[in-house]
């Protein structure tokens, strides 16, 4: 036969693949024509290798991958005739002679079988493993046979050594189709001769474990990241799958399914559409993986079948056997699976949009937010193919923004973001507030931004900066953790420590901050099983010392896990109170975002859902880190369409962009028109007092449902920054006479009014939600999780959830509230007019009672050792650990105390002065400062004015303390929100402002003051305060601003 022309048989190449279904495993037989379920050798060979080619086509690269793996078979004429022999030899006349390209690739076919024996042959075996040995054995075997035979057949040396060129010519390329092809291969052959020993030895349940731990070996995530082998295990997986002779007991068949998820072969979808529609229905886990499956490989063909699965049964009814009752398995989890599915389609799921709507009315939470995300992926597919959206995508986001639970609105929303509607999105008339709060979060796009200057500036100036990394599982932490982790600006991946909590090398470093005493309460032994001490030569506090001491070249540690209460939340805890964490990073995304990183990530859909089930506890806007403002706090949107790549992220952290970046990230200081502070210095004395503590069982509570009412609220710029540098913005709301206020969440603040009306206001629409809970006007408020805890004139404690529309009334007291402050785990404590203490476990419905005192309970503070400080109208200071029967009092203060802080070294400030209208006709007393040792005695303290009192304190992290003033008679017109600073070299004061009549109540928020105060007996207002600098360029934004609804969401968050 003449020499074949390569031209030719690309010709001839192509017009096979014209007829090739990727979709099924078919080969090309000895006669040329396609055929379906390869069981030889030979035959899975042919399928592997014409895949391929067809994979290189769709990207225009058949053509070089075939010259590569034919060309050295027809290179000269010495060559294509040892071909011709070889195949002569191997195939005899199964093949027509005058078909050079059959000719080629049967013998293309037998070298790589050739190619992955000696692989095999040659692969390493352990010495105790004398089955895998014999089977090494017969595999070398096997490729001495098949050379003894072409030597045979070729009879010559010369072209004996034409032969072995042309294998050295297949395999000269390591990335050469011949060689992956021969890997793929020969790990395929070693994982069926493992698979059939095992079956045939399928007798009880230990061999059946062990088939099993094969899979999970060859599919480890440690060999994905390695090789590209567990690609090999498609076609095992698809026969065990449909081999009806394994018994279905065995959890064959649902690891092969899961296995085929996680390998997105396109070739599994003919076999995954076929076992679907024959699988029992009762075999739920099972078809939820074939359906994730067939996702996963996101072919249109799939669809009908998909919708089959939505327009089935809601249950079916398992009958267990003969005589048996049975029960009704839900189908909940195939459909949500199944609109997954359908999502990732795209735009090739127009046409099942339909089935897709009736799911909106559907009331299981979990269906809801799978609907909301394929309807905007199916949108967003639609839109850029089409160039338009179907209706019904529109109206089926726009029911489920109405839910009433955050992740399906949420999902809503960022569907609509995806449709390009967020305009749209702005002006909606959204009825529940509490729902969106990823909206007003920066987006990390931002975020990140902010977070690299923050970054540079601290470790320009203080050594290590330590940075915890936190989220729920699959937000991206990881991912931005090892973006910088490697060194950014200046910093060396020398002078970076990165402890991640999955890693086994950091955990053993985790677990020693824990300590063993700690783990072995909390923590599941598996975990910690390699402990190197025993409890008694075990020191935690040691330990940690020295790792510090350790690491001291070290600018940057970085803290990178899920925060779960036993474990990664102590650990961020630790370095927290021993006064190392300067900085949190908390991620959130969408539900579809974290199930879309993890689906990358972990592959098999039951991974994936016991990763989504990891969700940080407590939620952080509960914890110390988030209260106490020691540390700075970046909340940020990582959801796919706000994210940045990882080349992007190391661009943002590449260099410093504003030198001045320290004076945007807290309160800069006040520097201008400060004043000299006197402070006068004493001892108190002290005397322990017996006290009694009782539980009792706390009362029915009486719990009503309400409809919030919803307004929006102005804000008004400060044009006049000559008269009040100070003030950036004044925000008046016409509904609700604010009395006092409190950090609710991200970009929301909770409130309560003269009126009674308890409310929230964000800054997602500039809206208020509030709702009458008092009859009389609200004085005291403290938020615990979404729970707001109000107190009003005549004592009476509520609770308003606005999550639930609810407010619930504690039963009645035996003595009126006059403080409120919050607790651990989600306690209330209460101080009472008749002198007790009140601690309330709402949901555990116990209450311990205090009692030792007569005078009034005036204000409370706890702190974060869980000490309770209290102060009363008779000047005496209190100090409770309960864990002891006695109280420790201090004498020697006069005035009546209204407010009780917690100062950063742990000393306790206290506000005095009279409140109450009624006593301050009968008495005359000054606002003064206090903070005093409660261990030693020692007092400081200074005065503010002759008559009024303090109304409000605010504790700065760095000492500086933040008052609010009831009356201003020494500082005359200048204002009545003070700033004190005891930490400069020498004490003084800044007057900001403040309202004109009194401030009520004050707090920080980054580098922002938030105040309340009233202008006079009828009008109230909300003002924001700041820096000269900070106020400058914040009104030059604002001002720049329209005042339009097109204002990013994360900027226009009130706070």
């Amino acid at each position: 036969m003449n020499r074949l022309n390569f031209g030719d048989l690309l010709e001839n190449a192509t017009g096979f693949l014209e007829d090739f279904d990727p979709s099924g495993l078919v080969y090309l037989s000895p006669q040329g024509t396609w055929a379906g379920n390869p069981r030889t050798l030979r035959d899975r060979i042919s399928n592997e290798l014409w895949f391929r080619i067809w994979k290189a086509k769709q990207y225009k690269e058949d053509a070089e991958l075939l010259r590569s793996a034919t060309y050295p078979f027809i290179r000269d004429g010495s060559s294509w005739e040892v071909t011709n022999k070889v195949f002569g030899r191997i195939l005899g006349e199964k093949t027509a002679k005058n078909d050079g390209l059959l000719i080629v690739f049967e013998v293309l076919y037998r070298l790589i079988e050739y190619d992955a024996d000696k692989r095999n042959a040659e692969a390493y075996v352990a010495d105790w493993d004398s089955v895998r040995k014999a089977w090494r054995s017969r595999c070398q075997d096997k490729a001495e046979e098949f050379l003894r035979d072409v030597k045979r057949t070729l009879r010559s040396n010369s072209q004996m050594k034409v032969f072995l060129h042309t294998i050295h010519l297949l395999k000269k390329d390591k990335e050469s189709v011949f060689d992956q092809v021969s890997s793929h291969i020969a790990e395929e052959e070693k994982v069926r001769s493992q698979i059939d020993d095992l079956l045939t030895k399928l007798k009880g349940a230990r061999e059946k474990s062990l088939i099993s731990d094969v899979i999970h070996e060859q599919i480890s995530s440690v060999m994905k990241r390695l090789t590209a082998v567990p690609a090999a295990l498609t076609r095992p997986c698809l026969e065990l799958l449909t081999n009806p002779d394994i018994d279905i007991s065995s959890g064959l068949q649902y690891e092969a399914s899961s296995i085929l998820g996680e390998l997105k072969d396109i070739r599994s979808t003919k076999t995954l559409l076929s076992y679907l529609e024959t699988c029992d229905p009762g075999y739920t886990n099972i078809r939820c993986n074939l359906i994730y499956a067939l996702g996963n490989l996101r072919q249109k063909g799939a669809s009908r079948h998909l919708v089959d699965v939505l327009e089935g049964p809601d249950s079916i009814h398992v009958q267990l056997g003969e005589g048996s009752c049975g029960y009704d398995q839900p189908m909940l989890s195939e459909k949500q699976e199944a609109i997954w599915a359908l999502g990732k389609l795209g735009p090739d799921a127009i046409e099942v949009i339909p089935a897709l709507v009736r799911f909106s009315q559907n009331l299981d939470r979990e269906m809801k937010i799978s609907l909301a995300w394929a309807m905007g992926a199916i949108g967003h597919g639609q839109k850029k193919r089409y160039k338009g959206i179907d209706a019904g995508i529109i109206t089926t986001l726009m029911q489920l923004l109405t839910a009433e639970d955050s992740e399906i609105f949420e999902e809503a929303a960022v569907a609509l973001r995806k449709l390009d509607l967020p305009n749209f999105l702005h002006n909606l008339y959204l009825h529940n507030f509490t729902t969106a709060a990823l909206l007003s979060l920066k987006p990390s796009r931002t975020g990140l931004y902010e977070l690299s200057e923050t970054l540079l500036h601290l470790v320009s100036i203080k050594k290590p900066v330590v940075m915890a990394v936190t989220g729920d599982s699959g937000t991206g932490k990881t991912y931005f953790c090892e973006s910088i982790a490697h060194g950014f600006g200046d910093l060396q991946e020398t002078e970076i420590v990165y402890l991640q909590r999955d890693h086994p090398a950091h955990m053993g470093i985790l677990n020693r901050i824990l300590g063993l005493t700690w783990l072995k309460r909390h923590v599941d032994q598996i975990y910690y099983q390699d402990y190197p001490l025993d409890e008694k030569g075990d020191n935690p506090d040691e330990f940690f010392d020295d790792f510090m001491q350790d690491h001291a070249h070290a600018r940057l540690i970085i803290l990178d896990g899920w925060r779960d209460e036993p474990y990664f939340h102590q650990i961020v805890g630790t370095f927290y109170d021993k006064g190392y964490l300067d900085i949190l990073v908390k991620f959130r995304t969408t539900f579809s975002t974290r199930r879309s990183n993890l689906e990358e990530r972990e592959g098999a859909l039951e991974s994936v859902k016991i990763r989504l089930s990891l969700v940080e506890q407590p939620v952080i806007e509960e914890t110390k880190f988030y209260r106490e403002g020691a540390v700075l706090i970046y909340n940020l949107d990582n959801s796919i369409s706000s994210r940045l790549s990882r080349e992007e992220i190391r661009e943002v952290f590449q260099r410093r962009k504003v030198d001045t970046w320290g004076d945007q990230i807290r309160i800069g200081r006040f520097e201008r028109d400060t004043r000299p502070l006197r402070i006068y210095a004493q001892t108190l004395s002290a005397r322990w007092q017996e006290i009694s503590v009782d539980s009792r069982t706390i009362s029915r509570a009486e719990v009503s449902h309400f409809s919030p009412h919803e307004t929006t609220f102005s804000r008004i710029l400060n044009e006049d920054l000559d008269e009040q540098p100070n003030l950036l913005q004044v925000i008046k709301l016409a509904d609700l006479e604010v009395n006092r206020i409190a950090f609710y969440t991200q970009g929301q603040i909770a409130c309560c009014g003269y009126d009674g009306g308890v409310g929230i206001l964000t800054g997602f629409n500039d809206r208020l939600y509030y709702y009458r809970a008092h009859e009389r006007p609200a004085e005291h408020l403290v938020v615990m999780g979404g729970d707001i805890c109000s107190v009003d004139s005549e004592g009476e404690l509520r609770i308003t959830t606005f999550q639930k529309n609810t407010v619930t009334k504690l039963g009645r007291h035996d003595s009126p509230v006059c403080s409120v402050s919050s607790y651990r785990d989600g306690q209330i404590l209460t101080g009472h007019r008749d002198g007790t203490i009140r601690l309330w476990n709402v949901l555990g419905q116990q209450m311990r009672v205090l009692r030792g005192q007569k005078s009034p309970v005036c204000a409370m503070a706890v702190d974060r050792h869980g000490r309770v400080f209290w102060g009363s109208d008779d000047g005496e200071l209190r100090v409770w650990d309960p864990k002891d029967r006695k109280v420790k009092v201090l004498l020697g203060l006069e005035a009546p105390m209204s407010k009780v802080g917690l100062f950063p070294d742990g000393r306790v400030v206290l506000g005095t002065g009279i409140v109450d209208e009624l006593e301050r006709k009968r008495n005359s007393s000054s606002a003064e400062i206090s903070i005093v040792d409660f261990q030693s005695g020692a007092c400081e303290t200074f005065r503010l004015s002759d008559i009024g009192a303090v109304n409000a304190m605010s504790v700065y992290f760095d000492g500086r303390i933040i008052l609010g003033l009831k009356s201003c008679a020494s500082f005359g017109s200048q204002g009545n929100l003070v700033v004190i600073d005891l930490q400069s070299s020498f004490p003084q004061y800044k007057i900001l402002g403040g309202h004109r009549l009194e401030t009520r109540d004050c707090l920080t928020m980054g580098p922002r003051i938030l105040t309340c105060g009233s202008e006079s007996e009828s009008q109230h207002s909300l003002r924001i305060w700041g820096t000269e600098l900070y106020v400058k360029r914040e009104h030059d934004k604002l001002a720049l601003m329209p005042e339009s609804m097109e204002k990013p969401p994360y900027y226009r968050a009130l706070f």
